[in-house]
C-alpha cells in the first residue's frame, strides 16, 4: 500500500555540477588578501572552496522544495533511523555474527551512522529549517545563509574577531570588510549569474549573524 504522506524527493543537477565547480584561482586569491590586509594560506582557500561548492550544488537543485517540504523529508529520515536502529539492536547473536563474518564491526559501524544522521537531521530541523519556515523563507534562502555562515567562520580564523556590518538608515546602506569579503565570494566568476545584490546580502548577513549570537 502506497505511503499516505509521500517522501519529497530532489536532487541536484550533475551535469551542470560537473560542468562548472567552484575553484579559486590564484588572482581571486590575491585580491582576497589584499581586501582583509592578511595571508591566506592553502587550508582557508580549500574551505573557501567547499564553501562555494556546497553552495553552488544548492542552487542547482533539481525540482527546488519548498521550505515547508524539507521539514517532513527530515522528520521521515529521523523516522526511519530509529526504525533501523532497532532493528539492528533486535538482531540475535548468531544473526549479528554471521552479518559480521567479514567485518567484525559492519553493524556497529551502521549503527553509529545512523545515529550521527538522526541527530545531525534533528539539528538541522530544530535549528536551521524551522527558523527558516517560520519566517517564510525557501531553499534558497538556506543556501544563501548556510554560505554566509560558513564565510564567517573563515572570517573570523583569517582576521582573528566576529565579522560585523554596519547599517546606515538615512542612505539605508549596508558596509563593512566582511561585507566586502562576502560580495566578493557571491560575485567571484564561479558563481556568476547569481543575483545577489549588495543590500540583499547585507540584510542576509544581519540576519546570520543575529542567530550566531
Amino acid at each position: 500500500m502506497p505511503s499516505k504522506d509521500p517522501i519529497p524527493k530532489w536532487g541536484y543537477d550533475n551535469s551542470t555540477a560537473q560542468k562548472r565547480t567552484y575553484h579559486l584561482e590564484d588572482h581571486q586569491k590575491q585580491k582576497i588578501e589584499k581586501m582583509l590586509g592578511v595571508k591566506v594560506d592553502a587550508e582557508t582557500i580549500e574551505e573557501l572552496n567547499r564553501a562555494g561548492g556546497r553552495f553552488f550544488l544548492s542552487l542547482n537543485l533539481q525540482n527546488k522544495p519548498k521550505a515547508s517540504n524539507i521539514k517532513p523529508a527530515l522528520k521521515a529520515l529521523i523516522k526511519k533511523s530509529n526504525d533501523l536502529i532497532a532493528l539492528l539492536n533486535a538482531l540475535d547473536s548468531e544473526t549479528k555474527f554471521l552479518i559480521n563474518e567479514r567485518d567484525l564491526n559492519l553493524i556497529e559501524k551502521l549503527e553509529g551512522a545512523l545515529i550521527m544522521v538522526k541527530g545531525r537531521s534533528k539539528w538541522v530541523l530544530e535549528e536551521k529549517v524551522k527558523k527558516i519556515i517560520d519566517k517564510g523563507g525557501h531553499p534558497r534562502e538556506i543556501a544563501q545563509d548556510q554560505y554566509i555562515f560558513d564565510l564567517s567562520l573563515i572570517y573570523k580564523r583569517l582576521m582573528g574577531k566576529e565579522p560585523t556590518i554596519s547599517y546606515n538608515p538615512y542612505s539605508e546602506n549596508h558596509s563593512g570588510l566582511f561585507l566586502d569579503f562576502c560580495l566578493y565570494c557571491f560575485k567571484t566568476p564561479n558563481l556568476k549569474g547569481v543575483p545577489y545584490s549588495e543590500g540583499a546580502v547585507g540584510s542576509a548577513i544581519k540576519r546570520v549573524l543575529k542567530r550566531k549570537r
